[in-house]
């Protein structure tokens, strides 16, 4: 007879997303989740249809964690709320130990190589998420948001990668300082166009003789 389903469908997705997130999915047998989860292989066959419906809903839970804790968009805070936020990402102080990890999801987009339509999906949803994230801050504060919220999108996921390949939060450091010195940039006022009584030259055309 199968044994008893140890923990709460909650515990098992938390303990199934450090899994795949320490591991990746491909790394990750059935005897591991039993082992770590507590689900029986039955019940993950029965229950959760399976490792990669398990990993779906891991993938989903994620997602839903980081929209409610770490992309929450607030537009009135602007490029100083971006400027913390990189800042944050890089700093083992301020970040979870298993972020040293990279990112759950950027880790799925790069280990199935756009090949799984399920991950797409899901794929599809984290961009859209990060890019209305990074809208929220740069509307009404910068000019081009559209072209600005790319630029940092993708930083975003360098940052990731960078941290992931290292396994060190910290390794961070050098590239969020870059983007917070691009962000501040930004944020700087524009230098005032020269008047149209001077020249490139700087100096000031003689007004033109009435006669």
């Amino acid at each position: 007879m199968a044994r008893a389903r140890k923990t709460s469908d909650e515990d098992v997705i938390k303990a199934a997303r450090a899994l795949f997130w320490q591991h990746g999915y491909g790394a990750v047998g059935t005897r591991q989740i039993e082992r770590e989860t507590g689900l029986t292989r039955f019940t993950l066959q029965t229950v959760y249809k399976g490792k990669m419906a398990l990993f779906l809903k891991v993938l989903d839970s994620y997602l839903d964690m980081i929209e409610a804790q770490f992309l929450k968009s607030d537009a009135a805070n602007g490029l100083p709320a971006l400027i913390d936020w990189f800042s944050r990402r890089s700093d083992p102080t301020r970040m979870p130990e298993v972020a040293r990890f990279g990112c759950l999801m950027m880790n799925a987009v790069i280990e199935f190589h756009g090949d799984e339509p399920e991950v797409n999906a899901r794929t599809q949803r984290y961009f859209e998420m990060v890019k209305c994230f990074l809208r929220g801050h740069l509307d009404g504060n910068v000019d081009a948001p559209e072209t600005k919220a790319n630029v940092l999108a993708a930083s975003t996921l360098g940052l990731n990668a960078v941290i992931r390949a290292s396994g060190d939060i910290s390794a961070g450091q050098v590239l969020s300082e870059s983007i917070v010195e691009i962000i501040k940039e930004w944020a700087r006022p524009s230098r005032p166009a020269l008047s149209s009584g001077l020249k490139a030259n700087g100096r000031h055309q003689r007004p033109k003789s009435g006669r």
